[in-house]
This record gives structure tokens, sequence and C-alpha cells, in this order.
């Protein structure tokens, strides 16, 4: 017997990160205001069902599609976060339920989000495999805390990317809170990547190294009222990793100007990058934007969304 579930994938941008220094484990700690977008990956889990001798990990096969994005760069299936995911949550289960469960699983994955970016691309795909696991498992599914907690395993990243609306990511990615619904407006997005993939250790060395470990100040975590216009946002933006990474990538910086030229108000570089974002009043407005940018570069038009369209 097979059983098969499937989720959206959102990708996201950080509205605002702030590193307030380095943690004893060797991660640096933040402050995030995530907010997740419209662009999405797909992602489906398939498991055959049937005795597995031991209840060990099922035999995992990763078939990825690309829906505009160059995806050469995706490794092998072992290294994937899905498949991390997928491990992560078989330990977590109790002997007897995967003695119940599946002997093999397959996931789909049509990628729209490009790799690398700072868009959260794995950490949505691996938030969406852990989703479509709960549903599949029914009965068997974890509670709540045992799926933020092996989130936090899998990647900095995947808790903030479970429930599908803004949140407030803090630590190194593990501590969530939510973002109340309608404090920010659902606002179209524009996207802009030069085509590079930026290292997220480098990106930390660069800030580092320019930065010489240097706290952000303190400040709120949420902004105190609505945030309604591309005006509003452009008042809370901030990314302590955007000048370490425009150092080290010069075309990221370029890819800011050229938004910025294009009429783009406050654009902003996403996580580590490359990927830079602005936030317009409209959806023309945004699409206009991505059309005067040149060729070569990767454009999307998106929108943020600001309540979670669905939870773990």
């Amino acid at each position: 017997m097979e059983c098969k579930a499937s989720f959206p994938a959102y990708a996201k941008v950080n509205l605002t990160l702030r590193i307030l220094g380095r943690r004893d484990d060797g991660f640096h700690a933040l402050c995030s205001i995530v907010a997740p977008l419209s662009l999405h990956d797909d992602v489906s889990v398939s498991l055959r069902f049937g005795a597995h001798p031991g209840g060990g990990l099922p035999r995992v096969s990763i078939e990825t599609t690309p829906g505009g994005v160059d995806c050469s760069s995706i490794g092998p299936a072992d290294a994937n976060l899905c498949a991390k995911a997928l491990s992560a949550y078989w330990r977590r289960l109790p002997p007897e339920s995967r003695m119940r469960l599946a002997e093999e699983a397959s996931i789909g994955i049509v990628k729209r989000i490009p790799i690398g970016g700072g868009l959260g691309g794995g950490s949505a795909d691996a938030a969406a495999t852990i989703l479509a696991l709960q549903r599949i498992a029914g009965a068997d599914a974890l509670p709540a805390a045992d799926i933020l907690a092996l989130a936090a395993d899998v990647g900095s990243d995947v808790p903030a990317l479970l429930s599908g609306g803004p949140v407030i990511m803090e630590g190194r990615g593990e501590c969530v809170s939510p973002i109340a619904p309608g404090l920010l407006a659902p606002l179209p997005v524009v996207l802009a990547n030069p085509g590079i993939h930026v290292s997220t250790p480098a990106a930390y060395a660069a800030f580092d190294r320019l930065c010489g470990g240097r706290a952000a100040p303190a400040e709120p975590r949420a902004p105190a009222s609505r945030i309604s216009s591309a005006r509003d946002y452009a008042g809370i933006l901030v990314n302590d990793l955007e000048e370490p990474v425009f150092a080290i990538h010069p075309a990221v910086r370029e890819t800011a100007d050229l938004l910025r030229r294009a009429g783009a108000k406050a654009p902003l570089m996403s996580g580590s990058g490359a990927t830079v974002f602005a936030i317009c009043d409209s959806a023309e407005e945004a699409r206009a934007i991505a059309d005067a940018l040149p060729p070569g570069f990767w454009r999307a038009t998106a929108r943020l969304m600001a309540a979670p369209p669905h939870s773990a």
C-alpha cells in the first residue's frame, strides 16, 4: 500500500536580520523577522507501506523537477534537507509506529525557488516534508513540540518555515514566535538574483572580519504598529549580512543598485544572499521593476503572506 501527501514549500525573505553575537556553540545569535512569500516549491512525499524489519529508516529517493530555476547544483539524496528531515522524523517515532510505516519513501520536488539564494528554498522543502509526514502518520503523528525540535535539528531556517506565516526567529533559528495576522500588509515583492550562490558560512565569516563580531543594537523584535505601505516597510528593513556579502560578491551590490535605479524603494538582500528583494505598493509596480532588469538575472514577482495557510 502507498500513501502520499503534498504541501507547498513557501520561500521567505528576512525583513530584518540582526546579528547579536557569536554563541558558545559556534553559531551566531540572531533576531529576524521572517516573512513567507507566495513563491513556492511543491513537495510530495510517498511512503510504500509494508513490513520493515526492525523499523529501520526507509530507503529514500528524491526526484527534482525544475520549475524555472537551475537545479544542477542539487546534491545527492543523502545530502538533501528533505532526506535529513525524513530521517529526523523517523528517529523520533516510537518503534511500534515505525513498524507500521513504510519501507520505501519517494520525495518529489518541483523547484521554483533559486538554490542558495537566501530565500530558504531547501529549508522550506524540508518543512513541507515534515508536514507531509505528519499528515501521513495520522494517529502516529508527533506532538508539536517534537516537530519544532526536529525542525531545528534539520536546519536553522526550518522552524521559521513550518507555519507559512510571518514569525520572529531568534537564537540560531530554533526559537520562533508568530507575528499577529494583519500587522504586516501582504504587499507585492520583486525578487532579483545575479545567478550566483553565496555560501552562508562565508557570509558569516565576512561579517566577523568586517564587523569584528560587533553585536547589533537592541531594538524592538516586531513593529509597534501596522506596516501597510512600501514606505512603511522601508522604515524597518535591515540586514547585518548585507554589507559583508556586498564586499565579497560585488554582483549582489550591483543587483541592489539596479533595482533601485528601476524604481524600487529600499531594496534589501534576503538572508545571506544572493537574492535581493524590494517591496512594492502594487503588482504592476513590481512587474515593471522586474521587466526593467537587464538579461542574465533571475527575477520574479510574488506577494508577502501575512497569515499562515497551514500549521504544523
